[in-house]
């Protein structure tokens, strides 16, 4: 669902937040005896996702000075 919102809605602080979280529980689940490879498989989709929404947010954010100074041309 938030793969739809548009890139000026994404919180760049919080999407870097939850993407090291989800990578220090994913070494957790792995380090942790028995290993947990469902929370391992949890946090890594949350991770690609959350990464994917960083992309956004960056490629948003470094278009937006460019669009500006085209438009004010």
């Amino acid at each position: 669902m938030d793969t739809k919102k548009p890139p000026d809605a994404i919180s760049g602080n919080m999407t870097a937040v939850l993407c090291i979280y989800s990578m220090l529980c994913m070494r957790f689940a792995w380090m942790v005896r028995p290993r947990n490879h469902m929370l391992l498989a949890c946090h890594a989709a949350n991770e690609s996702v959350q990464l994917y929404q960083l992309s956004r947010w960056l490629r948003y954010r470094n278009l937006q000075p460019k669009e500006e100074a085209v438009a004010s041309d």
